[in-house]
Parts: structure tokens; C-alpha cells; sequence
């Protein structure tokens, strides 16, 4: 018994700890012309789940400039081990094409898997987001976004976008 107790605390001992600490986490509307920090090229300057997709931004997507809004999240972290990351989800209301600015991965998808690369030790991350510009028929015009980020199985982190794409203006016809 005393034999598998020693053992039983060795295993416990060499197995690592490591506790990967997320604070400060915001997400919303992203700034990308500006930044408040030296280590990033931008920020989330409206912490919000509504967002209004306009034409005000600019992005490229699948190869293509197009007009967009951007979104995001971002965060601070401690205690990131070498190859640490994050595995995502997005989950969507309505089916969409998801891509990034080179190409489109996915067509008509309501969902999609990403990861985010942590440097290691202590850190800001700051990971933009963009929702290309189009008008929509009315019924179609609310698309909800859903995000979780886990770190080795357990959620570190949520996000929810309540997206609102402008409408088709209804033209009256002569009679």
C-alpha cells in the first residue's frame, strides 16, 4: 500500500501545472486605425454585442478589397507556456462563407474552428475581426455570432455578436 501511495504521489508531482491566467477581456467594435497600446495595431473601442455592419471599413477577404466592419476581442494573459493556444468556435445563426484575406474556406457554414497562437509568458492579444459589408432582405437581416475559446478543454472565454446588416429599401412601384 505505502509503495502505490509513493507512486501515486510521483505520478501527481511530475504531472505539470500550469494555469494559464485570462484577464481583461473585452470584445465589441474594433478601432483599427488607432491603437492605445505599442503592441498592437488596434483595439476593441466599444465593448458591445450589437453591432451594425456598415460600409466604413475596409478589408480584404478571399483576395478582394470589400467594404466591411470590424469586430474582435482582446485580452491580457500570464503564465502562457511555449506552443500554448487557444482552440475557438464560432457558431452562427444563419449559414455563411467563412474565409480570411487570402482565400474562402467555407461556404454556407454555420459553424467554423480556429486557434490563437499565444507567445509565451505574459502578453496582450488583440484578435480583429471582420463582417463584409452587404444588404440583406429583412428577414435575413440579424445574424447572431457566438465564440468560445478553451484552453485544454475548459472555456476560458465567450463572445456573443448580434449582427445587423442593412436592409433592402423597399421601392414603391407606378401604377
Amino acid at each position: 500500500m505505502r509503495s502505490f501511495v509513493a507512486l501515486l504521489f510521483l505520478l501527481c508531482a511530475s504531472a505539470p501545472v500550469h494555469a494559464l491566467e485570462i484577464s481583461n477581456f473585452r470584445s465589441g467594435l474594433a478601432c483599427t486605425n488607432t491603437s492605445t497600446r505599442d503592441d498592437t495595431a488596434g483595439w476593441i473601442c466599444h465593448v458591445t454585442e450589437d453591432i451594425l455592419v456598415t460600409d466604413q471599413g475596409q478589408c480584404r477577404y478571399n483576395g478582394e478589397e470589400h467594404l466591411c466592419t470590424w469586430v474582435g476581442f482582446e485580452f491580457d494573459y500570464r503564465e502562457a507556456q511555449h506552443d500554448d493556444q487557444l482552440e475557438c468556435t464560432i457558431e452562427q445563426s444563419q449559414p455563411t462563407a467563412f474565409g480570411n484575406p487570402e482565400e474562402e474556406l467555407d461556404r454556407g457554414a454555420t459553424a467554423q474552428k480556429f486557434t490563437v497562437k499565444l507567445d509565451k509568458g505574459a502578453g496582450h492579444l488583440y484578435n480583429p475581426q471582420y463582417f463584409t459589408f452587404t444588404a440583406r432582405q429583412a428577414n435575413e437581416a440579424l445574424l447572431v455570432n457566438t465564440g468560445q475559446c478553451s484552453f485544454h478543454g475548459k472555456s476560458v472565454f465567450k463572445y456573443t455578436y448580434r449582427l445587423r446588416f442593412p436592409t433592402f429599401p423597399l421601392h414603391e412601384t407606378g401604377a
